[in-house]
């Protein structure tokens, strides 16, 4: 019979090999047309042209190093490379995880916690973006700021601090990461450190955020970059002002609102359904064998499926549900912090109290900027699953609940949460089908190799990308519009519009910038554009177009301008058409 510690060996090197090769199953399927089309066109020409992508300098360090990538492995790798690179920030961001928590995380919680995190967390896709890089920053400060607490090294919590600067510029609303020098307050409370010593950490933390700002200004001064950064900047408040916009005031509080609010919702019921099972447990444990325990419990962790069968489908049911079960977790084990705690790891199991609240906190801020709260806050949940999975599994020792009942509940939790992850990741992917049996079709082109989709899109992209060289060159302006971003980078040309998802722009910006390139560059360029949304993941045989305030009055702009220009359709097939000026 194999040894207890040779299983439990095993069976965590299995979990680190399921951990390391989950991204693989699916980076391969999917064509977007959208998000990654826009980080890629931007990271494209960050370094050959950054005025054709400027009004996406507000993301600047993302598109500063999604460009070293492009420029070392772009047109080699193409789109999968993309992803891929994605997937290599997720195993930096779980590798950082695993060094902060180790200490305060036993290990029967922190590698299962670590898998779950890959699995749920992966489920919106693996891509190099500002979502990917927001986890990793702030996890690479987490660290830091940890180690300088717990090792009492100054050095540590100036490295924190200009790591969370830096992740300011990989997303502006980042900037609340310098929220986190909380935990060095926090940290001093709980140790009963003199106030001078909590100061000085503070100042150390915050001395290195406002360097990393500093540097990170300077070095776009010297490479032509701060004048449209600070345009980008301004932007950002003229798009809140905006009060039917993409990304205004109302919109982003009211969707950080709703996460709150419905995550509150959620936590109550999770904790009353918790506490229910409490009182019956401990009456199992009196009154009932071993095996009549396992029967009801099992029973009570179905019964939510059973009732709501639809949490694999419904994206936004599951966050909720996970986010509720961090918080509760989180907040069982913050309210066994006491004062003069000692050592890096709480010997009651609860995990390290500063990280509790860096957890917390960071759980709390990333979907702030959002328009969508409830996507975005997956990104903040690496820290916070390892954590909270032990102090929910503490919970029971502190309540003298019946070992093998608690335990097996929070195991089958656990197993029945992680099969509903990996089970939405399968039926999940970004803006394309949710048949992945359907998606064995390529395209041929060299940025595509790898790239998985279904037959009719896989059609449609191909004879674009067949007959677009017949019109625009590699380097020339192109404007394409209705959510096609990815053209720019397939086809190797510049926006010209000065990004390249101008149907993000209000119609005043967007008449703007118009006049601008109109102004600027004489020359027309050649139009692509889509009969219906690739933001709907049916394309193309869905041809519906996107409604709402912004669309359609930058489409009533675009149609003015070429029919005043007496543009005239060149090519089409089912999905796109290709116009072109007088004279080509």
């Amino acid at each position: 019979m194999m040894p207890v510690r040779t299983l439990s060996t095993n069976l965590y090197r299995l979990v680190i090999v399921l951990t390391a090769i989950y991204p693989l199953f699916y980076i391969w399927q999917g064509l977007d047309f959208t998000d990654a089309g826009f980080s890629l066109t931007n990271y494209r020409w960050m370094f050959e042209d950054p005025v054709s992508i400027e009004t996406s300098f507000r993301i600047w360090l993302t598109n500063i190093l999604g460009g070293l990538w492009v420029h070392v492995f772009g047109d080699s790798l193409g789109v999968a490379g993309y992803r891929f690179a994605g997937a290599l920030v997720v195993y930096a961001t779980l590798l950082l995880t695993y060094q902060a928590l180790k200490a305060s995380v036993k290990k029967e919680y922190l590698y299962p916690g670590l898998l779950f995190a890959m699995v749920f967390i992966g489920r919106s896709g693996f891509m190099l973006n500002y979502n990917t890089l927001t986890a990793f920053f702030y996890i690479w400060g987490c660290y830091y700021l940890l180690g300088g607490l717990n090792k009492s090294k100054q050095q540590y919590l100036f490295l924190s601090g200009a790591v969370l600067g830096l992740n300011t510029f990989i997303r502006l609303p980042n900037v609340l990461g310098i929220i986190l020098g909380a935990c060095i307050i926090f940290h001093g409370l709980l140790n009963g450190a003199p106030l001078n010593r909590t100061g000085r950490y503070a100042a150390m933390f915050l001395g290195g955020f406002a360097a990393a700002l500093l540097a990170v200004l300077t070095t776009m001064l010297f490479l032509g970059h701060l004048d449209s950064y600070l345009a980008s900047f301004r932007e950002t408040f003229v798009m809140l002002e905006e009060t039917e916009g993409h990304h205004g005031t109302g919109r982003l509080t009211g969707a950080l609102l709703d996460f709150y609010k419905i995550t509150f919702i959620k936590t109550v019921t999770v904790t009353a359904y918790a506490g229910i099972l409490l009182v019956v447990l401990r009456l199992i444990g009196k009154y009932t064998g071993k095996y009549t325990a396992y029967v009801l419990i099992t029973l009570a962790g179905i019964l939510p499926l059973i009732i709501y069968n639809d949490f694999y489908r419904n994206w936004y049911a599951m966050v909720g549900l996970i986010a509720a079960v961090l918080f509760l977790g989180l907040a069982l084990s913050l309210v066994h912090c006491r004062k003069r705690e000692r050592g890096p790891a709480v010997v009651t199991g609860t995990g390290n109290c500063p990280a509790l609240l860096a957890a917390l906190i960071i759980l709390l801020i990333v979907p702030a900027g959002s328009a969508d709260g409830y996507v975005t806050s997956v990104y903040g949940m690496y820290l916070a699953i390892p954590l909270a999975l032990q102090g929910i599994a503490g919970f029971g020792d502190r309540f003298r609940i019946p070992e093998f009942p608690y335990r097996y509940m929070v195991i089958l939790g656990f197993v029945v949460l992680l099969g509903l992850a990996v089970t939405a990741g399968y039926r999940y992917t970004y803006r394309d089908s949710s048949q992945r049996m359907d998606m064995i079709y390529t395209v041929k082109h060299q940025k595509l190799k790898g790239v998985f989709t279904t037959r009719d899109r896989a059609l449609v992209v191909g004879e674009l990308l067949e007959v677009l060289p017949h019109y625009v060159g590699e380097g020339d302006y192109l404007l394409a519009y209705e959510q096609i971003p990815m053209v720019y980078f397939l086809s190797d040309t510049r926006p010209y519009l000065y990004g390249s998802w101008p149907m993000l722009y209000s119609p005043g910006k967007f008449q703007k910038m118009l006049d601008r390139a109109v102004a600027e560059r004489p020359e027309l360029p050649v139009i692509v554009r889509a009969r219906g949304s690739t933001e709907k993941i049916n394309w193309p045989r869905g041809k519906t177009l996107r409604g709402g305030y912004y669309l359609v009055g930058s489409r009533k702009i675009m149609n003015q301008f070429i029919e005043k220009k007496d543009y005239r359709k060149a090519w089409e097939n089912s999905f796109f058409e290709i116009l072109v000026p007088p004279g080509k």
